[in-house]
């Protein structure tokens, strides 16, 4: 029942965010910091569908879309996600630093071997 009542409410709460006018405008002037926030708060689904957009339109180079990705697919709905494992125990805090932390190491560490190996 916990989980069902936390994600109801998430669900709301994320509609009212991509409803804003701030977000809507903002989707017009993407940006790779954009991409990150918005899938690392509302989730994967959302930040990726940005990123394919800035991608078509060519705003960002390969390697900046594949450093995204990478940090989208670790670190993606990270408010939602972390809330499910409070629920069940976890500490907010500790929980949002180590995957961050992590999803930050692991991206910038992709990404360099990325450009090595794009580079030969």
């Amino acid at each position: 029942i916990k989980v069902i009542l936390l994600i109801t409410i998430l669900i709301f709460i994320m509609n009212f965010i991509r409803s804003l006018p701030i977000i809507q405008q903002s989707q017009k002037h993407v940006s790779k910091v954009f991409s990150l926030v918005i899938g690392y708060i509302l989730g994967i689904t959302y930040g990726a569908g940005i990123l394919i957009n800035e991608a078509k339109s060519g705003l960002m180079s390969r390697s900046d879309i594949f450093f995204v990705a990478t940090f989208l697919m670790i670190a993606h709905a990270v408010i939602e996600d972390t809330l499910l494992f409070v629920i069940f125990g976890a500490d907010f805090t500790v929980a949002v630093l180590i995957r961050t932390f992590f999803a930050v190491v692991i991206a910038y560490s992709a990404s360099k071997i990325y450009r090595f190996l794009r580079v030969k």
